[in-house]
Formats: structure tokens, C-alpha cells, sequence
């Protein structure tokens, strides 16, 4: 007799991905700005030794590690950039080398979703009102009893946008 022995094989992967929007600080020449990715892991399994990398222009400009993601999990991995006059065009990877076996490769690469060309001023579409912060200037004149001014202060208040 003939029998027939019909077997099925599931194989379960990790699964990595950006979730959710890119943010970053204010952009301005010559400062430091950051940018911010939420990694997660919609796989079936815990991926080791993930490797994120932020990309300007497409040029490595920093690289995280993360030890471990569960399933389920997710991570918050903050990039640092010296930022520099121009256009740039700004992406994360998330295991840019495909070092890690994923249920779906197609979804590790997300580009910040705003446009950046930041001047010399250091104005940029994300701080639109760049340049330099506003002074507010509060000039308090204590009026002594002969009518003379006897003391004056300035208080200078800069607010950051």
C-alpha cells in the first residue's frame, strides 16, 4: 500500500521597519541637528544585532546598533548631523546591509518626509522662521520721587522656535 504524507514548513523571521514619521530638531548651518526613527519588529521572531543607519545625500553620516528587538517591540534611535547649506535629501535604514533574514525586506528604508534646503541665515522649511530668534526687550524705568530715573533693567528674553 501506498501512503501520501503531506507536511507544511512555516518559517518564522523577524520582520523590521520604521514606524511612523521621521522627526528631527531645528535645521540650522553649522549647528548640530537630530533626527529621531521609531524601530520596530512586526515579525515572528526577536532580531539581534540590528544595525540603523541615517543617510544624507546618500552618504553614511551615522550608524546605531541595537542589541535586541522582540517581537512587538519598538525602539527609539536618535541620529546626529552637523547640518550643511543646501538640499539634502535625509532617509534611515534599518539593517542596511540585509545582515538580518525579514519576512519582508521592502519596508526597512524610510526617507524623511520633508523637504530640507537650508540657507546660510540658517533658515529652512522646517524652521521657517529661522534665522535669528526674536529679542524681546523690556525696558523698566523706576521713577524715584524727584522724577529722575534711578535705576533701569534690561531683561532680554530669546524664544526658540
Amino acid at each position: 500500500a501506498e501512503s501520501n504524507l503531506k507536511f507544511t514548513i512555516e518559517i518564522i523571521m523577524p520582520d523590521l521597519l520604521i514606524i511612523g514619521k521621521i522627526t528631527s530638531t531645528a535645521l540650522s548651518v553649522g549647528k548640530i541637528a537630530s533626527f529621531t526613527a521609531t524601530i520596530g519588529n512586526i515579525g515572528e521572531l526577536p532580531a539581534e544585532n540590528v544595525e540603523i543607519t541615517l543617510y544624507v545625500d546618500k552618504k553614511e553620516v551615522d550608524t546605531r546598533n541595537l542589541p535586541r528587538i522582540v517581537v512587538g517591540d519598538k525602539k527609539l534611535v536618535t541620529f546626529v548631523w552637523p547640518v550643511s547649506e543646501g538640499e539634502h535629501n535625509v532617509k534611515v535604514a534599518v539593517d542596511p546591509n540585509n545582515d538580518i533574514a525579514e519576512t519582508d525586506e521592502t519596508n526597512n528604508v524610510k526617507n524623511f518626509d520633508k523637504d530640507i534646503d537650508v540657507d546660510e541665515e540658517g533658515s529652512s522649511v522646517i524652521n521657517a522662521l529661522g534665522g535669528s530668534p526674536p529679542l524681546l526687550v523690556f525696558i523698566v524705568i523706576l521713577i524715584g520721587l524727584s522724577g529722575a530715573a534711578i535705576a533701569y533693567t534690561v531683561h532680554h528674553f530669546k524664544h526658540r522656535f
